[in-house]
């Protein structure tokens, strides 16, 4: 079967290049503990819930608060610098594709993307990026999928919290910080979709997308200017347990700090030492051969993995595999505090020099979120996000 008009596959023997028309804590290092300062309130899953309130009252957000940085005001070169790690690039190296989740993209013309923008629907343009969407799952026997843009996913979408809100408030007892634990698997469990219309929805009530796409398009009159990214589409069979995702920290090719990638909640998986050896240990054995993948045009880079105790079926049992990789400088790019997590980077020379210099260090979260460090997060959520908890607390007394 012919694939979808615009689809660009990452089969075997290396993907296609999509269109360019115009995504108090323990450490281990070397087996000894390494102190780590406490992760601030507003973080980790905050990321996942919303930017704070204040971005509301900005035209752009503040990529910061969105997991992202701010390349809005940026200069072209930086601009650039910041989409040339978008999946579009890092996923083409070859031998990648293997190690992450099959995927596809879709051509993203600028007709829709400035339908997008405009948050319209059922304009011809979208129409034929909803049915080359569904095409392109038919074809490959995808019920369902997760879809982006080649830099950004939409999880700040109202429509996101919306589906993840029913779910969670049919658990009437979950409350407190584990509430937001498990308001973070209800988002993003929602963000799967079954077909082209459900991902135009999503995608065109997305902030962050919408931003992204509009730098693009503003900037085609410019001298260099930022391809209009496409859709990519990834296979979908559920959302990862929320523990075990984590983020790490490559500095000229050398991968010397792993830390939990939400960060401010303390998970009972993480606590037993021997699983944390195992993680370890199967994250550098991965890396043994994913750094010369990557290193040669990402030498230095943010990247996210996933790691199973039993393996993931899909990827040949394979303990580790790869979700994403991010711009990183030490300096600007991905040094927010929402980017960089566990580890402290701005401001904290000794966090930073664990990512430059080692020893390895693999970083989780120790002690229990307080009471009071669970309120200051709520107190600093959108009013829609708030009212989710409110309505918990008052589902429990």
């Amino acid at each position: 079967m012919e694939a979808a008009p615009g689809a660009k596959s990452c089969g075997k023997g290396g993907p296609t290049p999509p269109p360019t028309q115009t995504g108090k804590s323990s450490g281990r290092g070397g087996g000894a503990a390494a102190a780590a300062r406490p992760a601030a309130p507003g973080g980790g899953l905050a990321d996942l819930l919303a930017a704070r309130r204040s971005s509301l009252r900005r035209t752009t957000p503040p990529r910061e608060q969105l997991h992202l940085v701010d390349v809005s005001e940026q200069s072209a070169a930086h601009r650039q610098r910041y989409f040339a790690s978008a999946a579009d690039r890092w996923l083409f190296e070859p031998g990648v594709a293997e190690w992450t989740f099959p995927t596809c993209f879709l051509e993203l013309t600028a007709p829709a993307a400035r339908d997008l923008v405009a948050g319209a629907a059922g304009t011809p343009a979208l129409r034929s990026l909803e049915a080359a969407i569904d095409a392109e799952m038919r074809r490959r026997g995808w019920p369902r999928s997760f879809a982006k843009l080649t830099t950004f996913s939409p999880k700040d979408s109202p429509l996101v919290l919306e589906a993840a809100r029913a779910r969670l408030l049919e658990r009437p007892g979950v409350r407190g910080p584990a509430a937001l634990r498990a308001l973070g698997e209800c988002m993003t469990e929602a963000l799967g979709i079954s077909g082209g219309a459900e991902a135009t929805r999503l995608l065109g009530s997305s902030e962050r997308v919408k931003c992204d796409l509009q730098d693009a398009l503003a900037s085609q009159g410019e001298k260099e200017p930022t391809p209009v990214p496409s859709v990519c589409l990834r296979s979908w069979s559920g959302a990862l347990p929320v523990w075990s995702e984590f983020r790490g920290f490559v500095w000229q090719g050398q991968l010397n700090a792993v830390g939990q990638y939400v960060y401010n909640i303390c998970f009972e998986e993480l606590q037993d030492e021997a699983t944390l050896k195992r993680i370890e240990a199967d994250i550098l054995e991965a890396w043994r051969t994913l750094g010369p993948l990557l290193v040669p045009t990402q030498p230095t880079c943010i990247v996210d993995f996933a790691w199973s105790p039993d393996g993931f079926a899909w990827a040949g049992g394979r303990k580790v595999i790869l979700i994403e990789v991010n711009p990183f400088d030490g300096v600007n790019l991905g040094m927010g505090e929402l980017t960089t997590g566990i580890f402290k980077l701005r401001d904290n020379a000794s966090d930073l020099e664990i990512v430059k210099s080692g020893p390895f260090e693999l970083r989780v979260k120790r002690d229990a979120m307080s009471e009071e460090d669970f309120q200051a997060i709520v107190r600093g959520l959108p009013s829609k996000q708030r009212e989710v908890f409110e309505r918990l607390e008052a589902a429990a007394r």
